[in-house]
């Protein structure tokens, strides 16, 4: 369960990440609002950690940013990485086999023989 605090701590990381993002692309507030199809005063709100995009409209700052979705809610390839190795740990021989399977037929270049 997460605490308030950590919801806040993660609240103004998003703001802050969010703002850079527009900073980074030469946006205003006005303008990534106008693209994202929001008011104004709803932007800033996230850009001031007031309150956060809802689901719905999460890709679409994405995709307006040319990022993951992970990216902008700030999840490291490590995180995701000791995600799967943890999944990864809890499957059985035949889940295995299938996975592998799954794999060379994806990526037959890696598994040459």
């Amino acid at each position: 369960m997460i605490t308030p605090e950590e919801e806040k701590e993660q609240k103004a990381a998003f703001a802050k990440r969010l703002r850079r993002l527009r900073r980074t692309n030469d946006l205003s507030q006005q303008e990534t609002a106008e693209a994202l199809g929001v008011p104004l005063a709803r932007y800033s709100n996230w850009e001031q950690a007031r309150a956060v995009p809802s689901i719905a409209i999460i890709p679409r700052i994405a995709d307006l940013f040319h990022i993951t979705i992970d990216e902008l809610l700030g999840v490291t390839s490590a995180e995701v990485e000791a995600s799967l190795i943890k999944k990864l740990g809890h499957l059985n021989s035949t889940q295995r086999a299938a996975l592998d399977n799954l794999l060379v037929a994806m990526f037959p270049e890696l598994h040459e023989k």
